[in-house]
């Protein structure tokens, strides 16, 4: 962890006693590394998928009574709120959703009137957790394409967009006919159509279609089988 002398903190605060206000009930705040400010960051990234939160947590003078108000902003990702009030003892606490992009997000926050530019926060690609497909078989001969329709989900959130998919086509373990685009961009909704045709008109058989996306974890992978039995 990285400790700096600044406004804000990404930290797990366990919360102050009831609202009061005299010197001695000031004491069980505890003692910050910098009695003024502080802040600490995690090391780890964060996935830009939209929608996870990163509890961001601010520490101002505890012995400032009024006003309490933290403005936060980001150049990446949005706040839940523009503002937070911090307690008794300085602290708050606020919700960074990611944003649906990698990239780095530079964080401030400014009380009383000074803001502070802080250190910055890196969202990296979202993988996929699952790849669904489906196809639409030709209405006429073998030799119409058949549309293959992909979509990636994750558990939370949504999928970069950029994201590559690898496409193969076999017939019993064997590659057979093109598939087009053999790799395919996925879009900002999660979703890609590619084409696959035999390169033989007079070609029966059940063809498996397998997709494949490399992450930094490993592989997600899945496939679609479909029988090509018209004539041309």
């Amino acid at each position: 962890m990285r400790k700096i002398a600044a406004l804000l903190a990404v930290v797990t605060f366990l919360g102050c006693k009831d609202e009061v206000t005299s010197p001695i009930a000031l004491a069980d705040c505890g003692t910050a590394s910098d009695p003024l400010l502080e802040v600490t960051l995690p090391d780890g990234p964060v996935p830009a998928d939209g929608t996870t939160l990163t509890l961001v947590s601010l520490r101002i003078p505890r012995a400032t009574v009024s006003p309490r108000k933290i403005a936060v902003s980001a150049t990446s990702g949005t706040f839940t709120a523009a503002e937070v009030l911090a307690d008794r003892c300085g602290f708050a606490t606020a919700a960074l959703r990611s944003a649906a992009d990698p990239g780095l997000a530079l964080v401030s926050a400014t009380y009383g009137g000074v803001a502070r530019a802080l250190d910055s926060l890196r969202f990296v690609r979202a993988w996929p957790e699952q790849i669904l497909m489906s196809t639409a078989l030709p209405n006429n001969s073998t030799a119409d394409p058949v549309t293959i329709q992909l979509r990636l989900l994750r558990g939370v959130g949504q999928v970069s967009p950029g994201t590559i998919v690898s496409l193969a086509a076999s017939f019993d373990g064997n590659p057979i006919g093109i598939v087009q685009p053999a790799m395919l961009f996925i879009d900002a909704t999660g979703t890609g159509l590619a084409k696959f045709a035999v390169t033989d008109p007079t070609f029966r058989g059940v063809v498996r279609v397998t997709a494949v996306v490399d992450t930094v974890g490993g592989t997600v992978s899945s496939f679609t089988t479909f029988a090509l039995i018209k004539g041309p």
